[in-house]
């Protein structure tokens, strides 16, 4: 090594030395690394609380003896006056004690301290929860001793004034008030801020300001007309040109004399500055203004008044098709409504489509369609993506100034705010080397431009307990122009004093709020530091959020080159990108766009490979201080994943065949199972037992659209089914030290692979399995009988994803008196195979009861809730063949064959005849309920057929039509469809129809909603019983259009039925419900975890979760069983403290 090169790693070591010794002294840390300080700084708090205690107890003259003290009552009943050890120490006393250190010790230690979530250690990689800062953490602690509440001053007089400084901080970090003029007064006078409980209080309040802002100079409009207090102004106030919907002209407009659409379309800054120029130009006070606008205002009369009153429509909201909870739930809250939020599509990398946006800005604009507010997104919760929130701003100026629309622009940052610290100023947004871990591979230039942008917004959310590190509950609402705050004023008479601080809770939705909260969020932002910015240029620059969030950015990069070079970089010496035989993949959300948005086919695959072996060979395993050193590794990694340390993907694996699977339900029980391991979500899923934690959400199509199809191609994935996907967000800054994310990976590696060899077998059509049937059986007019075999089916299992209804002949007479009743096959078998070939089922029947040796049936058909988890005991153990005549119906079921909504009515297969009428419940969507009916009867009630006509359709197969609902009562609930369907003497009305499916003499005609020209020709999906005993081989595909339901080709649109009548069903006894192996993904309805509860983890395992017992859930019930537990041990002890004979337990009884 040359002396350079020793000076160069020497200057790196350093570097690395100073960014952690910037970012460690303020975290407790993984290994309580801070313990000392920590303790020592809760001692002082303790200790300065109880000083203060004493400093006013002897101001107020107050003695603390060890005889009495002032504040303790005397009273004559218990003996005169009692000193203060009687009452801290005598057995009442010492009772309560141990209550308290036994609840604390339960919750701390049996609870807390066993089940709460390690977000603190950087194995921690799933929701945006860290380890919260000591600044944060201490200054709550320390306020929330004085319990002060902000909602108003005389509460709180010293959190009110930290609340006032947060606002300054962080609207000085986002760019508020960063054009401010110097006299201008702080906070309220340009920018301004208060603290919230979290980002959705925040995001509503800013569209409550939206909505006020809109309909103010309505209000202010109707407060001048005649009568008025402002009457004598109406033909006064004029408004410049520039300020009003007007698209050209220039000079001013009288104020009276403009439409409603022009009043609702006025700037924001000039609607916010009425009020000053009211009182500048006519000296109209602030409060004579209030008075007169009160009983016009929006919060008074309502939006419809107005609205009705000026011909305005009812304004829009848009958003991101990928926006938070909190934007429907705002447009419910303030009236607006769910219906007026318009969700704009999102690219390929979830951002906002500006030019959609466009697009539907101007399609309002030309129906006069008023817009309360647009959102811009910094930082979306799912993916981690940036709005172009600088082409939002140029794209306000331009709507307004060509279509005169002018509206509230919102930036939703609650969870990139505080990334805001990382921003540079344009052409310097990688230049020169921070005080950060290596070279800079913070925010990348679009990202940069976007941060920039934000001080052009009107609102701004911040959560300070998210990119802030501070404890719950801290949100933040940001106004550019602080006078915006006034449009969501309640006033209350104890609210306000001369010449005393602003009290900040009669802003926004909530009253009573703590002041730890905004203590908390000053503490943090004061101590760790935000910069010139984040302190107005008032108190030095100190910046290490930047160091914080840089390197949290630069471990979130490395997470993002394992995805993408997986699973050769879970290796301890990776072999080449593709060399072997992987049997999974795994494809990150963010494109490797420096080959993904260049080549195509198999240019694309070829060098896509390439580009995976480079982050291979230059940044796996590599040291900081290497890619800092390479600068083609430097750059590679800056341009690695999200926009903000959220890395989203989705692992996908290889059939037997050898290609790599293409149904989406497969991918998603994959990655539902790895999830599942890498969470803890039961008490017997010990947290500290867990590796690594991870966490999910769906991309689902009617969100997602493009993007999420496009994602799905890149996972060779095709279907329309919502995509599970994975999801991995970096807060920990310390997980890139010593190769730690390797380890991680590791683990991730191994679990993805285990699962995957469990969906390697449950998507594989020829796997050996169990089948189960229910016997059906029916006496013809010769006096033998007939049975049918019905196939309980698997949406999700490619063995069993299938609606299969076998015929049974006269020759299987040992079956008659087993009807209705279960089977099972009695070995593992490939069902296709062995119908294919043997026309026989060696089967076992279902005995009632787990004990094979009793005549007693405890176990009713109707009330099985799970056939592949009856015991062996429930069947007996002789064999029976059953010989196989005929397939009444096999339809299959998996995704390519379901429809897309459910059914209105209920329908089902039905056969037999018309006294013994057997149906089972067409499957057409998933999730559903498979409903089987034996023996009906059927009355026909109105028929142009003869009765032999209808029983022929019957016994070759049709369809029955209920008025039984489906699509308003899915999810099922089994005991209603008990009750409705066995109604004690009455009947269910239905229409029978001839199955088109069935028809042997040309294609069935197109449905009329699927405005096809030529006919699609029907699935081949069954045949009639005398044309096959065989279940057919080939590979089954859907050949009519997936927005048309199955059942226009199974009962064509305008076809009448042959017949209507009535069903009678005798009993519950003929009822067959199956909605658990039915809808068994094997994922959803199971956990991995430990049963015993203290063992290795390598000793846990699959288990099917079973239903709550009783109205508690288990979580409930372990603290349930806990409480009673230690109330017990506190009634034995209170017991002894009795028999001591403690002289205030008599009284107290």
């Amino acid at each position: 090594m040359s002396e350079n090169d020793a000076a160069s790693n020497s200057d790196k070591s350093e570097i690395a030395k100073a960014t952690y010794s910037r970012i460690l002294p303020y975290f407790l840390g993984p290994t309580n690394e801070n313990y000392e300080q920590f303790q020592k700084l809760i001692n002082q708090i303790v200790t300065t609380h109880l000083d203060v205690r004493d400093r006013h107890a002897e101001c107020d003259g107050s003695t603390v003896t060890a005889e009495g003290t002032d504040y303790v009552p005397r009273d004559s009943s218990i003996g005169g006056d009692l000193n203060l050890s009687e009452f801290l120490s005598g057995p009442l006393a010492e009772s309560n004690h141990q209550r308290l250190e036994g609840y604390l010790r339960l919750l701390g230690r049996d609870l807390l301290g066993q089940f709460s979530i390690p977000f603190w250690n950087p194995k921690y990689s799933a929701h945006m929860c860290m380890d919260t800062s000591m600044p944060g953490t201490l200054g709550y602690i320390a306020s929330m001793m004085y319990n002060a509440n902000n909602v108003a001053v005389e509460a709180s007089p010293i959190t009110t004034v930290l609340e006032l400084e947060a606002g300054k901080q962080l609207c000085g970090l986002i760019g508020f008030g960063a054009d401010a003029k110097p006299e201008t007064p702080a906070p309220w006078g340009h920018a301004s801020l208060h603290v919230t409980s979290g980002g959705t209080v925040a995001n509503i309040e800013s569209l409550w300001a939206a909505r006020n802002l809109k309909f103010y100079p309505l209000s202010l409009r109707n407060a001048m007309r005649k009568g008025e207090p402002l009457h004598h102004i109406e033909n006064l106030l004029e408004v410049p040109v520039e300020h009003t919907a007007t698209r050209f002209g220039s000079g001013s407009r009288r104020f009276s004399s403009l439409s409603g659409w022009e009043l609702v379309n006025l700037r924001v800054d000039y609607v916010l500055s009425l009020p000053q120029l009211l009182y500048t130009q006519f000296g109209i006070s602030p409060s004579y203004l209030q008075a007169a606008m009160e009983k016009h205002g929006v919060q008074t009369v309502g939006m419809r008044k107005l609205e009705e009153q000026y011909g305005i429509k009812r304004g829009k909201v848009l958003v991101s098709s990928t926006n938070h909870y909190s934007w429907p739930k705002a447009c419910a809250l303030t009236g607006i409504g769910r219906d007026n939020l318009i969700c704009v599509k999102v690219n390929e990398a979830a951002q906002l489509d500006n030019r959609s946006l466009l697009d539907t800005l101007r399609n309002l604009a030309e129906q006069e369609i008023p817009v309360f507010a647009v959102v811009a997104i910094v930082g979306s919760t799912e993916e981690g993506a940036v709005d172009d929130v600088d082409g939002m701003v140029e794209l306000r100026e331009v709507v307004g100034k060509r279509w005169g629309l002018h509206f509230c622009l919102h930036v939703d940052a609650a969870w990139g705010g505080y990334f805001a610290t990382l921003m540079k100023e344009p052409k310097k947004a990688r230049d020169g080397i921070p005080d950060s871990l290596l070279r800079y591979t913070g925010l990348r230039e679009n990202v940069n431009r976007s941060f920039l942008a934000i001080r052009h917004a009107d609102s701004c959310t911040v959560d300070p307990h998210k990119s802030g590190y501070v404890p719950y509950p801290a949100g933040a609402l940001c106004y550019r122009n602080g006078d915006m705050r006034y449009l969501v004023t309640f006033s209350s008479p104890y609210i306000a004093r001369v010449n005393e601080p602003e009290s900040v809770g009669v802003y926004g939705i909530e009253g009573s709020k703590a002041g730890a909260c905004a203590a908390a969020v000053w503490m943090s932002n004061s101590v760790i530091g935000l910069g010139k910015a984040g302190n107005l240029g008032k108190h030095g620059g100190q910046n290490d959020y930047r160091t914080l969030l840089g390197t949290t950015m630069y471990s979130s990069s490395i997470y993002s080159a394992y995805w993408a070079t997986l699973p050769e970089s879970a290796q301890d010496n990776p072999p080449p990108i593709g060399s072997g035989n992987n049997k999974i993949m795994v494809v990150p959300f963010n494109k490797l766009a420096e080959v993904e948005d260049v080549y195509t086919g198999d240019q694309l695959e070829e060098k896509l490979t390439e580009f995976r072996q480079r982050i291979l060979d230059t940044i796996i395993g590599k040291s900081s201080a290497e890619i800092a050193a390479d600068d083609e590794a430097s750059n590679t990694l800056y341009n690695l994943g999200s926009d903000l340390t959220i890395n989203c993907f989705v692992v996908n694996f290889k059939l037997n065949s050898g290609e790599w699977n293409s149904n989406v339900e497969w991918a998603n029980t994959l990655n539902k199972l790895i999830v599942k391991r890498m969470s803890s979500v039961y008490p017997s899923q010990q947290p500290d037992k867990i590796k690594f934690f991870v966490t999910s959400t769906e991309f689902h199509g009617n969100v997602y659209g493009e993007c999420a199809a496009k994602f799905k191609e890149r996972l060779r994935l095709k279907g329309n089914t919502d995509l599970f996907v994975l999801r991995n967000v970096v807060m920990s800054p310390l997980v890139a030290r010593n190769n730690f994310i390797q380890r991680l990976i590791k683990d991730f590696n191994t679990i993805a692979e285990e699962e995957a060899d469990r969906c390697i077998q449950w998507a594989d059509p020829k796997r050996k399995s169990r089948h189960y049937f229910l016997l059906q059986t029916k006496n013809n007019c010769s006096g033998g009988f007939e049975a049918y075999l019905v196939y309980l089916p698997n949406f999700y299992m490619a063995n069993s994803s299938r609606q299969l209804i076998l015929k049974v002949g006269s020759g299987n007479g040992h079956l008659a008196k087993k009807q209705p009743t279960l089977f099972r096959t009695s070995d593992e078998i490939n069902l296709e195979e062995v119908l294919s070939s043997s026309r026989s089922l060696e089967l076992q029947a279902f005995h009632g009861t787990t004990d094979p040796d009793s005549d007693e049936h405890d176990l009713s058909l109707s009330d099985i809730e799970d056939v592949t988890q009856l015991p062996d005991s429930a069947f007996y153990p002789t064999h029976i063949t059953v010989n196989v005549t005929g397939t009444l119906r096999n339809q299959p079921i998996s995704t390519d064959f379901r429809d897309s909504v459910y059914p209105e009515f209920m329908p089902f297969y039905a056969y037999g005849d018309l006294k013994n009428l057997h149906l089972s419940h067409i499957l057409l969507k998933a999730s559903n309920t498979f409903v089987a009916v034996s023996n009906a009867k059927l009355e026909v009630t109105s028929t142009e057929l003869e009765p032999k006509e209808i029983q022929k359709q019957l016994s070759r197969g049709a369809i029955i039509i209920t008025k039984l609902p489906e699509a308003p009562c899915q999810p099922f609930d089994i005991d209603y469809l008990k009750r409705v369907l066995v109604t004690g003497g009455g009947s269910l009305e239905v229409e029978l129809y001839q199955d088109e499916l069935l028809v042997d003499d040309g294609p069935v005609p197109t449905p009329k909603s699927s405005g096809q020209q030529t006919p699609a020709p029907a699935p081949t999906s069954c045949s009639a019983p005398e044309q096959s005993n065989k279940l057919p081989t080939e590979v089954l595909t859907r050949t009519w259009p997936h927005e048309d339901s199955l059942m226009d080709y199974i009962t064509p649109p305008g076809r009448r039925p042959l017949c209507t009548g009535r069903l009678r069903i005798k009993s519950v006894d003929d009822l067959f419900f199956d909605d658990a192996w039915l809808n068994d993904d094997m994922a959803s309805a199971w956990r991995f975890h430990d049963p015993d509860g203290d063992g290795p983890r390598e000793e846990w395992k699959w288990e099917r979760i079973g239903k709550a017992k009783g109205k508690l859930s288990e979580w409930e019930s372990y603290v349930d069983a806990k409480v009673r537990g230690l109330e017990q041990q506190l009634d034995q002890g209170n017991m002894k403290v009795k028999a001591d004979g403690g002289k205030w337990w008599a009284k107290d009884e």
